[in-house]
């Protein structure tokens, strides 16, 4: 798990910005086109290189949620990006707006998917992205070459992870206000 890092300390090292209004149209486009793409590709592989699903699995959640933190104004360096992600979306999901959102997104979501009926509440979207990022580490930098093993496992990532978290931050970022 990505440990609970100061936001203000990532905002004072330049790793989390305020996106500035001429690069916002570039930006978003770019984190949108990167995602859908990555879950197509996520989707196609699970069958035939269940690693890279995974992987190209965990860019869509990332990628997904760097566009919803654009929404909000607010850019992620290149720096410590995927910790950065983690660590802005924490924090941008304790509004108290946003918060109501979250919750009320999960409890229409859980009825489809158990994984998000969890004790978290609206913690659980920064969890799933954390621990989406420790599979994304296994699967890329500790691979075992258990091929079955490794389907069965994407095939659940996919199904269980990555759908619920995409289908809730697509929701999330329509309604950034």
């Amino acid at each position: 798990m990505v440990s609970n890092e100061n936001y203000e300390s990532y905002v004072n090292e330049g790793r989390i910005t305020l996106l500035p209004k001429a690069e916002m149209h570039k930006y978003e486009g770019y984190h949108r086109e990167n995602y859908q793409e990555d879950q197509r590709i996520s989707k196609f592989l699970t069958q035939q290189s269940p690693k890279w699903a995974i992987i190209a699995g965990y860019y869509a959640m990332h990628n997904l949620t760097k566009l919803f933190l654009a929404k909000c104004n607010l850019k992620i360096g290149d720096r410590a990006a995927h910790t950065a992600t983690i660590i802005a979306l924490r924090k941008h999901i304790q509004d108290e707006k946003m918060r109501e959102q979250v919750l009320t997104l999960l409890h229409k979501a859980q009825e489809a998917y158990d994984v998000l009926n969890s004790p978290l509440k609206e913690k659980i979207l920064a969890v799933m992205l954390s621990s989406s990022l420790e599979e994304r580490n296994k699967a890329q930098y500790y691979s075992e070459d258990f091929k079955k093993v490794m389907l069965q496992h994407a095939m659940y990532f996919q199904e269980n992870i990555i759908l619920p978290y995409i289908e809730i931050m697509q929701e999330l970022t329509l309604h950034v206000t």
